[in-house]
């Protein structure tokens, strides 16, 4: 059996798998953000685990930038666990093997092993929410890049705003719900609301939530169709919990659709399936799952 953790900013998701990534428990609780109460709260969960399975080993999924190894060099919002040997310090505890990846590779590997990625040996797996990022699939391998970096691609510069810095103008910034649908519409109204509210407002007839609504679909088209041209992937998969309405996966299939129209010299050209992906919550249990079994099964 596999003890999966997905650790985020907010939530210490966690889950036992077999070795088919069946979930046959799970649960969560706030995360500890000092590092000892962190590692805490794992042995506790471990230590209940094995009391009722027979656990072969612990797979994490997190955010920052994280090395083979399993060392974090970053850890996005969890800013004491930067330079932290994680694999290694949870192995001393717990006595299992540990495997510990990036969320966006770990979201990736769940829809490259389970998901809809599982047919394809080319795919770009993007997570748009707060900000931008995902993973690569090519030729069946995750891309990981010089400093295990790849799949950042909310770094992107999108934006022409001279008004604006550089971070401004990343893709994360003008094409994340977050930044690009959320606080322009406050910027146009003064009034913060959430996505999904917007989009309400949009379908009664509001027509600021309607141009916010297309001008995120057009920045995150252009983004997408400069991945497609530079990867040629089989098929973009799109993550974060907006994916769920097929409303906005329709508007960005629409907006790269005309981007490709707009270029008389591509007209042989096709482009990928463009879908949600298959798995939202459980998508890092899953994928930290997948490094233990790539690590322990599959050998």
């Amino acid at each position: 059996m596999i003890l999966s953790f997905d650790i985020g900013g907010t939530d210490l998701k966690y889950g036992i798998l077999n070795e088919d990534g069946e979930i046959l428990h799970k649960g969560k609780q706030t995360t500890p953000h000092e590092k000892e109460a962190l590692y805490k709260a794992i042995e506790n969960i471990f230590e209940n685990a094995k009391n009722k399975f027979d656990i072969e080993g612990i797979g994490v999924s997190m955010p920052g930038i994280i090395d083979e190894k399993g060392y974090l060099v970053t850890a996005g919002a969890l800013l004491n666990l930067y330079d932290t040997p994680m694999r290694e310090d949870l192995e001393k505890i717990t006595g299992v093997p540990v495997y510990v990846d990036n969320d966006a590779n770990c979201a990736t590997y769940a829809e490259q092993w389970m998901g809809y990625g599982k047919d394809y040996s080319n795919f770009i797996f993007l997570v748009i929410g707060t900000g931008i990022g995902g993973g690569l699939i090519i030729n069946d391998q995750l891309v990981r890049g010089r400093q295990n970096a790849a799949g950042e691609f909310g770094f992107m510069q999108i934006g022409m705003d001279p008004q604006q810095n550089d971070v401004w103008n990343s893709w994360s910034f003008v094409s994340s719900v977050r930044s690009g649908l959320v606080y322009k519409y406050k910027e146009k109204t003064g009034e913060e609301i959430n996505g999904l509210e917007i989009y309400r407002r949009k379908n009664e007839g509001d027509l600021d939530a309607l141009a916010c609504i297309e001008s995120l679909y057009e920045s995150l088209g252009r983004g997408i169709f400069n991945l497609i041209v530079s990867f040629d992937p089989e098929i973009v998969l799109i993550g974060g919990a907006i994916s769920a309405n097929e409303e906005f996966i329709d508007g960005i299939n629409e907006a790269v659709s005309q981007l490709l129209l707009r270029r008389t010299d591509m007209k042989n050209y096709t482009l990928p399936v463009i879908k949600a992906s298959k798995f939202y919550n459980d998508s890092g249990i899953i994928g930290a799952a997948f490094l233990v079994y790539s690590n322990l099964y599959e050998k």
